[in-house]
């Protein structure tokens, strides 16, 4: 979960790219997810941002990424399968049958929901949360308050799981067996170990909050001193994008 929402440093193509180049893709990819229902269309999506994955040198922190979208899939499929009964049976015991109808359903759900959360938790992954907050700033004109709210959140979530993992792992070496029994009492066995974290975020929000008054934040304009520029990698993201949408509508009104 750490790496999730946490920018992983390369020289790849994508990690080059405008953040604001990465923010129109990432959501330009999850709107044509719920507009086109074709799925071998939703399949190719899907594939590309996988490539976009291995090949950007993010494969080992991206394991987590496709763990957590891989246990939503599979719940997905399941109730797609198990409500949707109609066409061809394909397998059938008791209550539980297995019809064509739900087999389909239930991969244009994963292969939309794959292709509309992956390329969010690429962008975040290849873009550092300062240069996007400045891009959406100055591009966007998006208030500079709400982008660093923004960017606090990305900052805190890997923070604060790394010290849930430390809290785990204390817990562990003194004798605590969290493993142990079913989910309900693993997770009864979780709650108390939440307040120490709280208490942690709630000192970091403290000195944040100190921090930011100290250095008059707020009081004027702001100024960056990294200012990214548009390139030609750019223009062919942005140009693949547009070639995107147009196979999209097609296959949408015509197949």
């Amino acid at each position: 979960m750490k790496s999730i929402l946490q920018y992983v440093p390369g020289k790849s193509f994508f990690h080059k790219l405008h953040p604001i180049t990465k923010l129109v893709w990432a959501v330009l990819t999850c709107v044509l997810c719920f507009i086109c229902q074709n799925i071998w269309f939703l399949a190719g999506i899907t594939t590309i941002n996988l490539l976009i994955l291995l090949t950007s040198g993010i494969a080992h922190e991206g394991k987590s990424v496709l763990k957590l979208f891989g246990i939503i899939s599979i719940m997905l499929l399941f109730f797609a399968v198990l409500f949707n009964r109609e066409g061809a049976v394909f397998f059938s015991y008791g209550i539980i049958i297995v019809a064509q109808e739900g087999v389909i359903q239930g991969l244009v759900m994963i292969f939309r929901t794959l292709g509309a959360l992956l390329p969010i938790s690429i962008m975040i992954m290849l873009t550092p949360a300062n240069d996007l907050a400045s891009a959406c700033v100055r591009y966007l004109n998006v208030p500079y308050k709400y982008a660093f709210a923004v960017t606090a959140t990305l900052r805190f979530i890997p923070m604060l799981t790394g010290e849930m993992e430390q809290i785990i792992k204390a817990q562990t070496a003194r004798g605590c067996d969290l493993d142990k029994g079913g989910p309900i009492k693993k997770f009864g066995r979780v709650i108390p170990l939440t307040v120490p974290l709280l208490s942690s975020s709630v000192k970091k929000t403290e000195q944040m909050a100190i921090s930011l008054e100290v250095r008059g934040f707020g009081a004027g304009e702001r100024s960056s001193y990294r200012k990214t520029q548009f390139g030609a990698r750019d223009a062919v993201v942005f140009g693949a994008l547009l070639a995107g949408y147009a196979a999209g509508i097609w296959i949408t009104l015509y197949i």
